[in-house]
């Protein structure tokens, strides 16, 4: 069962830009011309797939994630709209891993994993066994006890690595996505979507990363994973089983297996052979990298007259990744190509109908308001325990704050005809001070 995507984003002065099947995201810009982040952007990924969506920077990798998980924030200047269309998967079995995740420095690991759980599962029982399980589907039993760590208000805690950090944002989403504890089918029906899991990390790191989103796939943790990767190298790129590269202009250069023959042939077809012993993710992405200047684009000098230098290579760059654009808009289409398999369910992106312009989804299922509010209060309490160093510091601040206020306002400063001015400084003092 296949998951398919073809949102567009454009930035442009009003109005509805198509591309085939596809509209756009429109953003006024001062001098009211129209700019593309994303256009004609079309994917598949199939059941047990991992896919990857590659491109140089600006090339709106993380755009199409936010737009495909539903997280694309409303601006009343631009337009969203396209489709994305779920086979097994449900619209609200999508979860979401942010490039740089943001965790609670003094809680372990077992901790941070149990209280995102609490939040999805129907009883604390339920939540402690999803916990469990996910930080074993992750490979994190060696640290689960251990402080997460990171910055506290200025005050640096030692904790795990950022590999591990990177594994444990994906442990929180499995633990939430577990609607119960013995029904792998209900885990399998979720589509994991991480941004960037491997930026800041060492290319050993990024290769485990990988191989982690690999074995979750292959186990039926996640139906499916799609996630952005930044220049991985050649075994890395070998665990992912579908890509898609994107050029500058947020358009496909290419879109399909990360085998090395399909890859070689289409881009020997367009003029650009892949050489021997090259890592079909680097020679790409540098292909349509409008600033390269390792090709041989002679046959492009028509569109590049009168420039010399710089200006030449960057003129002979953009015509490159234009031809490559063009090509595979125009490259033969079988049956298998994106658009023309059964889909069970389509959710479209309209940004002319409000209620679709945020791309709201439907909720996964959370726990009662009173039981989240417990939950909060527990986790920042045990924060605030262990965190002696902001905890102190704030106590320091109320009692000195509260010295300056008695002072200032004790005895007959609220009497008279100032009461009600210092009666509001004195209540508006203790709110930010809280």
């Amino acid at each position: 069962d296949p998951m398919m995507m073809d949102p567009s984003l454009v930035h442009d002065s009003g109005g509805t830009q198509q591309h085939g099947n596809n509209h756009g995201i429109g953003r006024r810009r001062q001098n009211g011309n129209r700019r593309g982040i994303l256009a004609g952007t079309s994917g598949t990924c199939y059941k047990g797939q991992l896919m990857a969506i590659l491109g140089p920077s600006g090339a709106g990798k993380t755009t199409l994630l936010r737009a495909l998980s539903g997280r694309m924030v409303r601006v009343p200047s631009a337009k969203l709209s396209g489709n994305v269309t779920l086979g097994a998967c449900a619209r609200d079995g999508v979860a979401f891993v942010e490039q740089d995740p943001r965790f609670f420095s003094c809680l372990t690991v077992e901790e941070t994993v149990r209280f995102y759980a609490s939040f999805r599962q129907p009883s604390r029982k339920m939540a402690r066994a999803a916990a469990s399980r996910a930080i074993e589907q992750v490979g994190l039993q060696r640290v689960r006890n251990s402080l997460v760590g990171g910055d506290s208000g200025g005050h640096l805690y030692a904790g795990i690595s950022g590999g591990e950090r990177r594994r444990l944002a994906i442990a929180c989403e499995v633990a939430g996505m577990m609607t119960t504890i013995d029904d792998d089918d209900d885990t399998n029906r979720c589509v994991l979507l991480a941004d960037e899991p491997t930026t800041g990390l060492d290319a050993a790191q990024a290769d485990r990363i990988v191989a982690e989103l690999h074995r979750l796939c292959q186990k039926g943790v996640f139906a499916a994973i799609i996630c952005t990767l930044h220049q991985p190298r050649t075994r890395t790129f070998r665990r992912v089983q579908r890509c898609l590269f994107l050029t500058q202009n947020g358009r496909v250069a290419y879109e399909g297996s990360t085998s090395v023959k399909p890859i070689a042939r289409h881009f020997e077809r367009i003029g650009y052979p892949l050489p021997s012993n090259t890592n079909p993710a680097e020679f790409v992405i540098d292909l349509i990298d409008a600033d390269a200047n390792s090709f041989d684009d002679d046959d492009l000098h028509d569109d590049v007259q009168g420039s010399n230098g710089d200006d030449d290579t960057i003129r002979k760059g953009a015509a490159r990744v234009k031809l490559l654009e063009a090509c595979w808009e125009q490259r033969p289409k079988g049956p298998s190509s994106p658009g023309s398999s059964p889909m069970k369910q389509t959710r479209e992106f309209d940004a002319d109908r409000e209620a679709q312009t945020t791309c709201s989804t439907k909720s996964r299922g959370h726990a009662p308001l009173l039981r989240q509010f417990r939950v909060l209060l527990g986790r920042g309490f045990r924060q605030a325990l262990r965190d002696r160093w902001v905890t102190s510091v704030r106590a320091m601040a109320s009692v000195g704050l509260g010295t300056l206020l008695g002072a200032a306002l004790g005895g007959d400063g609220l009497k008279g005809g100032r009461a009600v001015q210092g009666r509001a400084a004195l209540l508006m003092q203790l709110g930010v001070n809280a």
